[in-house]
Protein backbone atom coordinates (compact mmCIF):
# COMPACT_ATOMS: atom_id res chain seq x y z
CA UNK A 1 0.00 0.00 0.00
CA UNK A 2 1.11 3.67 -0.79
CA UNK A 3 -0.01 6.92 -1.50
CA UNK A 4 -1.19 6.03 -4.74
CA UNK A 5 -3.87 4.52 -2.57
CA UNK A 6 -5.74 8.04 -3.05
CA UNK A 7 -4.34 10.27 -6.10
CA UNK A 8 -5.66 12.85 -8.45
CA UNK A 9 -5.60 12.24 -12.16
CA UNK A 10 -6.09 15.12 -14.51
CA UNK A 11 -7.92 14.04 -17.11
CA UNK A 12 -7.45 17.10 -19.75
CA UNK A 13 -10.35 17.78 -22.39
CA UNK A 14 -9.05 18.84 -25.34
CA UNK A 15 -9.67 22.38 -26.36
CA UNK A 16 -13.23 23.21 -28.87
CA UNK A 17 -11.81 23.11 -31.99
CA UNK A 18 -11.95 26.86 -33.91
CA UNK A 19 -15.04 26.92 -35.78
CA UNK A 20 -15.05 30.04 -38.39
CA UNK A 21 -18.73 31.91 -37.67
CA UNK A 22 -21.32 32.06 -40.87
CA UNK A 23 -21.63 35.70 -39.98
CA UNK A 24 -18.02 36.21 -41.24
CA UNK A 25 -15.26 33.95 -40.91
CA UNK A 26 -13.46 35.98 -37.77
CA UNK A 27 -10.23 33.69 -37.15
CA UNK A 28 -10.75 35.12 -33.32
CA UNK A 29 -12.58 31.73 -32.28
CA UNK A 30 -16.12 30.87 -32.48
CA UNK A 31 -18.14 33.57 -31.17
CA UNK A 32 -21.61 31.99 -30.94
CA UNK A 33 -22.90 34.87 -32.94
CA UNK A 34 -22.59 37.60 -30.24
CA UNK A 35 -19.52 38.90 -31.48
CA UNK A 36 -17.28 37.48 -28.41
CA UNK A 37 -14.98 34.03 -27.96
CA UNK A 38 -16.48 31.23 -26.29
CA UNK A 39 -13.88 29.89 -23.56
CA UNK A 40 -12.72 25.83 -24.00
CA UNK A 41 -14.38 23.63 -21.72
CA UNK A 42 -13.50 22.84 -18.43
CA UNK A 43 -11.06 20.17 -17.64
CA UNK A 44 -12.79 17.14 -15.79
CA UNK A 45 -10.65 15.80 -12.48
CA UNK A 46 -11.28 13.20 -11.27
CA UNK A 47 -9.46 11.13 -8.37
CA UNK A 48 -8.79 7.76 -7.77
CA UNK A 49 -9.12 6.48 -4.49
CA UNK A 50 -8.33 2.64 -3.41
CA UNK A 51 -8.56 0.08 -0.83
CA UNK A 52 -6.77 -2.91 0.00
CA UNK A 53 -8.94 -6.04 0.89
CA UNK A 54 -7.50 -8.73 3.67
CA UNK A 55 -9.14 -11.00 6.27
CA UNK A 56 -7.53 -9.39 9.05
CA UNK A 57 -9.63 -6.05 8.55
CA UNK A 58 -13.01 -8.13 9.17
CA UNK A 59 -14.88 -6.75 12.17
CA UNK A 60 -15.26 -8.15 14.51
CA UNK A 61 -13.61 -10.85 13.76
CA UNK A 62 -10.69 -11.41 11.89
CA UNK A 63 -10.72 -14.44 9.00
CA UNK A 64 -8.19 -16.77 8.55
CA UNK A 65 -8.35 -16.11 4.53
CA UNK A 66 -5.23 -15.81 2.40
CA UNK A 67 -7.45 -14.23 0.14
CA UNK A 68 -6.84 -10.15 -0.97
CA UNK A 69 -8.23 -7.72 -3.08
CA UNK A 70 -7.53 -4.51 -4.76
CA UNK A 71 -10.45 -2.03 -5.38
CA UNK A 72 -9.90 1.01 -7.34
CA UNK A 73 -12.61 3.88 -7.81
CA UNK A 74 -12.41 7.03 -9.44
CA UNK A 75 -14.44 10.15 -8.10
CA UNK A 76 -15.65 13.12 -10.21
CA UNK A 77 -15.84 15.48 -6.83
CA UNK A 78 -17.56 18.09 -8.86
CA UNK A 79 -20.92 15.85 -9.57
CA UNK A 80 -20.08 13.72 -6.94
CA UNK A 81 -20.22 10.70 -9.11
CA UNK A 82 -18.13 7.34 -8.20
CA UNK A 83 -17.14 4.29 -10.06
CA UNK A 84 -15.32 1.79 -9.81
CA UNK A 85 -14.30 -2.09 -9.45
CA UNK A 86 -12.57 -4.48 -7.25
CA UNK A 87 -9.93 -7.20 -8.28
CA UNK A 88 -9.88 -10.46 -5.86
CA UNK A 89 -6.51 -13.18 -5.85
CA UNK A 90 -7.26 -15.73 -4.09
CA UNK A 91 -11.01 -15.22 -3.78
CA UNK A 92 -12.81 -17.41 -6.76
CA UNK A 93 -16.40 -17.43 -5.67
CA UNK A 94 -17.67 -14.03 -4.16
CA UNK A 95 -21.42 -14.46 -3.37
CA UNK A 96 -22.03 -10.74 -2.68
CA UNK A 97 -20.04 -7.55 -2.23
CA UNK A 98 -20.74 -4.09 -1.42
CA UNK A 99 -20.02 -0.38 0.23
CA UNK A 100 -20.52 -0.56 3.68
CA UNK A 101 -20.94 2.53 6.36
CA UNK A 102 -18.08 1.88 9.33
CA UNK A 103 -14.93 2.92 10.23
CA UNK A 104 -11.89 0.61 10.52
CA UNK A 105 -12.74 -2.06 13.17
CA UNK A 106 -16.48 -1.36 13.26
CA UNK A 107 -19.19 -3.66 11.19
CA UNK A 108 -21.60 -1.66 9.31
CA UNK A 109 -25.00 -1.50 7.22
CA UNK A 110 -24.58 -1.95 3.04
CA UNK A 111 -24.71 1.80 1.65
CA UNK A 112 -23.86 0.59 -1.87
CA UNK A 113 -24.50 -2.53 -3.63
CA UNK A 114 -21.58 -4.06 -5.98
CA UNK A 115 -22.71 -5.75 -8.92
CA UNK A 116 -20.81 -9.50 -9.51
CA UNK A 117 -21.15 -10.53 -13.61
CA UNK A 118 -20.92 -14.18 -14.44
CA UNK A 119 -17.49 -14.31 -14.67
CA UNK A 120 -17.32 -13.16 -11.07
CA UNK A 121 -16.17 -9.65 -11.76
CA UNK A 122 -17.02 -6.98 -9.29
CA UNK A 123 -17.89 -3.14 -10.04
CA UNK A 124 -19.59 -0.45 -9.48
CA UNK A 125 -21.37 1.63 -12.20
CA UNK A 126 -21.43 5.33 -12.24
CA UNK A 127 -23.31 6.16 -8.78
CA UNK A 128 -23.87 10.16 -8.14
CA UNK A 129 -23.29 9.91 -4.18
CA UNK A 130 -25.34 12.21 -1.67
CA UNK A 131 -23.37 15.54 0.02
CA UNK A 132 -23.18 13.30 3.35
CA UNK A 133 -21.56 10.02 1.80
CA UNK A 134 -19.37 12.11 -0.08
CA UNK A 135 -18.38 13.51 3.38
CA UNK A 136 -18.09 9.95 4.47
CA UNK A 137 -15.83 8.71 1.82
CA UNK A 138 -13.35 11.91 2.89
CA UNK A 139 -13.73 11.00 6.32
CA UNK A 140 -12.79 6.99 5.96
CA UNK A 141 -15.59 5.95 6.78
CA UNK A 142 -16.64 3.49 4.10
CA UNK A 143 -15.13 0.25 3.20
CA UNK A 144 -15.53 -2.70 0.67
CA UNK A 145 -16.76 -6.21 2.30
CA UNK A 146 -16.43 -9.54 -0.04
CA UNK A 147 -18.54 -12.18 0.98
CA UNK A 148 -18.28 -15.74 0.67
CA UNK A 149 -19.84 -19.24 0.92
CA UNK A 150 -17.05 -19.81 3.51
CA UNK A 151 -17.43 -16.54 5.21
CA UNK A 152 -20.73 -15.36 4.99
CA UNK A 153 -20.26 -11.76 6.87
CA UNK A 154 -17.54 -11.26 4.77
CA UNK A 155 -14.51 -12.79 3.51
CA UNK A 156 -12.03 -9.51 3.07
CA UNK A 157 -12.20 -6.02 3.84
CA UNK A 158 -10.74 -2.72 3.20
CA UNK A 159 -11.29 0.92 4.32
CA UNK A 160 -11.16 3.06 1.28
CA UNK A 161 -8.97 5.69 1.22
CA UNK A 162 -6.81 4.09 4.05
CA UNK A 163 -4.17 2.03 5.20
CA UNK A 164 -5.34 -0.53 8.00
CA UNK A 165 -2.95 -2.42 10.48
CA UNK A 166 -3.74 -5.09 12.43
CA UNK A 167 -2.53 -6.56 15.77
CA UNK A 168 -2.64 -9.19 17.96
CA UNK A 169 -1.06 -9.07 21.35
CA UNK A 170 0.28 -11.72 23.28
CA UNK A 171 2.74 -12.58 25.82
CA UNK A 172 4.84 -15.02 23.21
CA UNK A 173 5.79 -12.15 21.19
CA UNK A 174 7.66 -10.53 24.07
CA UNK A 175 11.55 -10.94 23.11
CA UNK A 176 12.02 -12.69 26.41
CA UNK A 177 8.06 -14.92 26.09
CA UNK A 178 5.63 -14.15 29.30
CA UNK A 179 3.80 -16.67 30.86
CA UNK A 180 0.52 -14.79 30.97
CA UNK A 181 -3.25 -15.51 29.78
CA UNK A 182 -3.32 -12.01 28.82
CA UNK A 183 -4.08 -10.82 25.33
CA UNK A 184 -5.22 -8.39 23.32
CA UNK A 185 -5.99 -6.63 19.98
CA UNK A 186 -4.64 -3.85 17.85
CA UNK A 187 -5.68 -1.32 15.16
CA UNK A 188 -3.55 1.35 13.66
CA UNK A 189 -5.53 3.35 10.69
CA UNK A 190 -3.11 5.09 8.41
CA UNK A 191 -4.55 8.32 6.30
CA UNK A 192 -1.94 7.99 3.45
CA UNK A 193 -2.19 11.92 2.24
CA UNK A 194 -1.90 13.58 5.27
CA UNK A 195 0.23 10.78 7.12
CA UNK A 196 -2.43 10.91 10.32
CA UNK A 197 -3.14 7.65 12.41
CA UNK A 198 -5.53 7.06 14.53
CA UNK A 199 -5.81 3.58 16.36
CA UNK A 200 -6.50 1.49 19.94
CA UNK A 201 -5.55 -1.55 21.45
CA UNK A 202 -8.06 -3.74 23.19
CA UNK A 203 -6.69 -5.76 26.21
CA UNK A 204 -8.15 -8.61 28.17
CA UNK A 205 -6.34 -10.29 31.48
CA UNK A 206 -4.25 -7.51 32.42
CA UNK A 207 -4.23 -4.53 34.45
CA UNK A 208 -1.79 -2.15 32.23
CA UNK A 209 0.54 0.60 33.82
CA UNK A 210 1.43 1.69 30.11
CA UNK A 211 1.42 1.29 26.37
CA UNK A 212 3.07 2.15 23.66
CA UNK A 213 3.69 1.54 19.80
CA UNK A 214 7.86 0.89 19.47
CA UNK A 215 9.73 0.65 16.79
CA UNK A 216 11.15 -2.96 15.52
CA UNK A 217 11.14 -5.74 13.86
CA UNK A 218 9.27 -8.84 15.33
CA UNK A 219 11.79 -10.36 17.62
CA UNK A 220 13.67 -7.28 18.60
CA UNK A 221 12.82 -4.93 20.95
CA UNK A 222 12.63 -0.74 20.12
CA UNK A 223 12.45 2.17 21.36
CA UNK A 224 9.27 4.16 22.07
CA UNK A 225 7.53 5.83 19.27
CA UNK A 226 4.42 7.32 21.18
CA UNK A 227 2.91 6.84 23.81
CA UNK A 228 -0.88 5.93 24.21
CA UNK A 229 -3.72 7.23 25.73
CA UNK A 230 -5.34 5.11 29.11
CA UNK A 231 -8.94 5.76 28.85
CA UNK A 232 -9.81 4.22 31.92
CA UNK A 233 -9.84 0.68 33.41
CA UNK A 234 -6.35 -0.26 32.16
CA UNK A 235 -7.29 -2.13 29.09
CA UNK A 236 -7.83 0.28 26.23
CA UNK A 237 -5.91 2.92 25.11
CA UNK A 238 -6.00 4.76 21.61
CA UNK A 239 -3.37 6.81 19.24
CA UNK A 240 -3.57 10.54 20.55
CA UNK A 241 -5.45 12.55 18.87
CA UNK A 242 -3.94 14.75 15.94
CA UNK A 243 -1.13 11.98 15.29
CA UNK A 244 1.04 12.33 12.39
CA UNK A 245 3.82 10.30 11.14
CA UNK A 246 7.31 11.37 9.81
CA UNK A 247 7.50 9.67 6.49
CA UNK A 248 10.42 7.21 7.20
CA UNK A 249 7.97 6.12 10.41
CA UNK A 250 5.01 5.12 7.65
CA UNK A 251 7.69 3.43 5.63
CA UNK A 252 8.45 1.62 8.70
CA UNK A 253 4.99 1.11 9.33
CA UNK A 254 4.20 -0.63 6.22
CA UNK A 255 7.43 -2.99 6.29
CA UNK A 256 6.41 -4.37 9.81
CA UNK A 257 9.07 -2.42 11.77
CA UNK A 258 5.94 -1.35 14.32
CA UNK A 259 4.66 -2.97 17.70
CA UNK A 260 2.44 -2.17 20.48
CA UNK A 261 3.18 -3.27 23.77
CA UNK A 262 1.73 -3.17 27.16
CA UNK A 263 3.28 -3.17 30.36
CA UNK A 264 2.11 -3.83 33.89
CA UNK A 265 3.43 -4.07 37.26
CA UNK A 266 4.44 -7.63 36.95
CA UNK A 267 6.22 -7.49 33.96
CA UNK A 268 7.40 -3.36 33.89
CA UNK A 269 9.14 -4.03 29.84
CA UNK A 270 6.36 -5.51 28.60
CA UNK A 271 3.58 -8.25 29.06
CA UNK A 272 2.21 -8.57 25.99
CA UNK A 273 3.03 -7.26 22.38
CA UNK A 274 1.65 -7.21 19.36
CA UNK A 275 3.62 -6.36 15.76
CA UNK A 276 1.37 -4.18 13.96
CA UNK A 277 0.69 -5.27 10.20
CA UNK A 278 1.84 -8.39 10.49
CA UNK A 279 0.49 -12.18 11.95
CA UNK A 280 3.31 -13.73 13.93
CA UNK A 281 3.60 -17.85 14.34
CA UNK A 282 5.47 -19.63 16.91
CA UNK A 283 6.74 -23.29 17.06
CA UNK A 284 8.27 -25.60 19.37
CA UNK A 285 9.74 -28.47 17.76
CA UNK A 286 10.99 -31.88 19.07
CA UNK A 287 11.05 -35.66 18.30
CA UNK A 288 7.39 -36.89 20.07
CA UNK A 289 5.91 -34.70 17.23
CA UNK A 290 7.04 -36.67 13.98
CA UNK A 291 4.97 -39.17 12.39
CA UNK A 292 6.44 -41.56 13.75
CA UNK A 293 7.83 -40.20 16.90
CA UNK A 294 11.68 -40.13 17.03
CA UNK A 295 13.48 -40.51 20.28
CA UNK A 296 16.01 -37.12 19.92
CA UNK A 297 16.98 -35.13 22.47
CA UNK A 298 17.09 -32.24 19.67
CA UNK A 299 14.70 -29.67 20.44
CA UNK A 300 13.75 -26.17 18.03
CA UNK A 301 12.18 -23.07 17.58
CA UNK A 302 10.63 -21.34 14.87
CA UNK A 303 9.35 -17.79 14.37
CA UNK A 304 7.10 -17.10 11.16
CA UNK A 305 5.81 -13.44 10.41
CA UNK A 306 3.16 -13.13 7.81
CA UNK A 307 2.15 -10.20 5.85
CA UNK A 308 -1.43 -10.27 4.89
CA UNK A 309 -1.03 -7.89 2.08
CA UNK A 310 1.21 -9.23 0.09
CA UNK A 311 1.50 -12.95 1.83
CA UNK A 312 5.40 -12.86 1.94
CA UNK A 313 7.00 -14.55 5.18
CA UNK A 314 9.72 -14.39 7.10
CA UNK A 315 11.74 -16.05 9.98
CA UNK A 316 13.92 -18.80 10.78
CA UNK A 317 14.11 -22.24 12.44
CA UNK A 318 16.77 -22.16 15.29
CA UNK A 319 17.83 -26.10 16.45
CA UNK A 320 19.67 -27.57 19.13
CA UNK A 321 21.45 -30.91 19.56
CA UNK A 322 20.96 -32.00 16.35
CA UNK A 323 23.15 -32.22 12.72
CA UNK A 324 20.62 -30.69 10.42
CA UNK A 325 20.65 -31.95 7.05
CA UNK A 326 18.21 -30.32 5.67
CA UNK A 327 15.27 -28.50 7.55
CA UNK A 328 11.78 -26.72 5.59
CA UNK A 329 8.32 -26.13 6.51
CA UNK A 330 5.34 -28.20 5.11
CA UNK A 331 1.97 -28.41 4.64
CA UNK A 332 0.12 -30.14 6.98
CA UNK A 333 -2.35 -30.77 10.07
CA UNK A 334 -0.47 -32.07 13.87
CA UNK A 335 -0.04 -35.68 13.50
CA UNK A 336 0.05 -35.39 9.47
CA UNK A 337 2.59 -36.18 7.69
CA UNK A 338 2.67 -33.03 3.96
CA UNK A 339 4.62 -31.89 1.14
CA UNK A 340 7.41 -29.02 1.74
CA UNK A 341 5.82 -25.68 1.16
CA UNK A 342 8.93 -23.65 2.13
CA UNK A 343 11.96 -24.87 1.51
CA UNK A 344 14.86 -23.14 4.63
CA UNK A 345 18.65 -22.29 4.36
CA UNK A 346 21.13 -22.46 6.86
CA UNK A 347 22.61 -19.24 7.10
CA UNK A 348 26.17 -20.24 8.00
CA UNK A 349 26.86 -24.24 8.48
CA UNK A 350 27.05 -25.77 11.38
CA UNK A 351 25.02 -22.70 12.93
CA UNK A 352 21.70 -24.59 13.19
CA UNK A 353 19.80 -21.01 12.20
CA UNK A 354 17.87 -22.13 8.99
CA UNK A 355 15.97 -19.05 7.64
CA UNK A 356 13.39 -18.31 5.11
CA UNK A 357 14.75 -16.72 1.64
CA UNK A 358 13.63 -13.18 1.17
CA UNK A 359 10.55 -12.34 -0.93
CA UNK A 360 9.32 -15.84 -0.04
CA UNK A 361 5.49 -15.54 -0.31
CA UNK A 362 2.51 -18.19 -0.30
CA UNK A 363 -0.08 -18.47 -2.01
CA UNK A 364 -3.85 -17.91 -0.75
CA UNK A 365 -4.52 -21.44 -0.17
CA UNK A 366 -0.96 -22.00 1.40
CA UNK A 367 -1.40 -18.88 3.77
CA UNK A 368 -4.94 -19.85 5.12
CA UNK A 369 -3.39 -23.37 6.08
CA UNK A 370 -0.47 -20.79 7.87
CA UNK A 371 -2.83 -19.53 10.06
CA UNK A 372 -5.00 -22.52 10.83
CA UNK A 373 -2.20 -24.10 12.32
CA UNK A 374 -1.87 -26.67 9.04
CA UNK A 375 1.96 -26.03 8.51
CA UNK A 376 4.95 -27.28 10.58
CA UNK A 377 8.57 -26.99 10.53
CA UNK A 378 10.85 -30.17 9.82
CA UNK A 379 14.63 -30.57 10.95
CA UNK A 380 16.14 -33.54 8.59
CA UNK A 381 19.02 -35.72 9.70
CA UNK A 382 21.40 -38.61 8.33
CA UNK A 383 19.67 -40.99 11.42
CA UNK A 384 16.23 -39.32 10.71
CA UNK A 385 16.19 -38.58 7.04
CA UNK A 386 12.56 -38.04 6.81
CA UNK A 387 12.39 -35.97 9.90
CA UNK A 388 14.21 -35.81 13.84
CA UNK A 389 12.54 -32.96 14.99
CA UNK A 390 9.17 -31.15 13.87
CA UNK A 391 6.82 -28.18 15.40
CA UNK A 392 3.48 -27.21 14.73
CA UNK A 393 3.11 -23.54 13.84
CA UNK A 394 0.15 -21.60 15.99
CA UNK A 395 -0.32 -18.18 15.97
CA UNK A 396 1.47 -16.41 18.46
CA UNK A 397 -0.61 -15.80 21.70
Amino acid sequence: MSDLLHRRTLLGTAAAALILSACGGSDGGYDGGYGMAMPPPAAVVLETITATLTGDQEAPAATTSGATGTATFSLNRATRTLSGAVKLDGLTDPTAAHIHLGAAGDAGAVEIALSISATKDISLAATVLTPDQLANLDAGKYYVNVHSAAFPGGEIRGQIGREVFTAQLGGQQEVDPKATTASGTGLLVLNPLTRAISGSIELTGITATAAHIHAAAAGSNGPILLNLTDHGGHGHFTVPDNTVLAAADVDTLRKGGLYYNAHSAAFPGGEVRGQIGRRVLKAMADGSQEVVATPSAATGQATVVYDPVTRTITGSFTVANITATAAHIHRGAVGVNGAIAVPLAETTPGSGIWSIAANTALDAPGAQALLTSGMYVNAHSAAFPGGEIRGQLNPAK
